[in-house]
């Protein structure tokens, strides 16, 4: 992805979403970006769930179960998508889905965007964050 840019100007809000952030230990930027969007932030016990990634090459069912959950509610409470910031998360949570899908029996048609990517739409480079929209293995469709 896209490094994040410590000086950027807000083009277009999110106002009329509903977004599920799945935060790092370092959130401060996102929460700020979060912030000028004027996005309706769900606020959701699951993302506060711990994913086990340092057990993820020993047992990744643990940590695809954890997954499940947290998609799950995400998608339940009728998020828009689920915003993630580091690309450990992205890649449990858009990489691995058929295997989340496949624990949580369920289908679970919610994106999953990185914050560098959701600072480009908010920026209006539509174009440039186009390219990596698309390799999701949901497609966002925002652009």
């Amino acid at each position: 992805f896209f490094s994040f840019e410590e000086n950027y100007e807000i083009k277009h809000d999110f106002k009329d979403f509903n977004i599920a952030y799945y935060a790092s230990k370092t959130p401060e930027q996102t929460f700020d970006l979060l912030n000028k969007l004027d996005a309706n932030i769900l606020n959701l016990d699951s993302m506060k769930l711990d994913l086990a990634k340092n057990t993820f090459n020993k047992n990744p069912q643990i940590t695809y179960h954890v997954a499940a959950t947290i998609l799950l509610d995400a998608f339940d409470s009728n998020a828009d998508f689920l915003l993630v910031d580091t690309m450990e998360d992205f890649y449990i949570f858009d990489y691995n889905r058929k295997q989340v899908e496949k624990i949580s029996v369920r289908e679970i048609i919610l994106p999953v965007i990185h914050v560098n990517e959701l600072q480009k739409l908010a920026c209006g480079k539509h174009t440039e964050v186009k390219k990596t929209l698309e390799k999701h293995q949901i497609d966002p469709e925002i652009v």
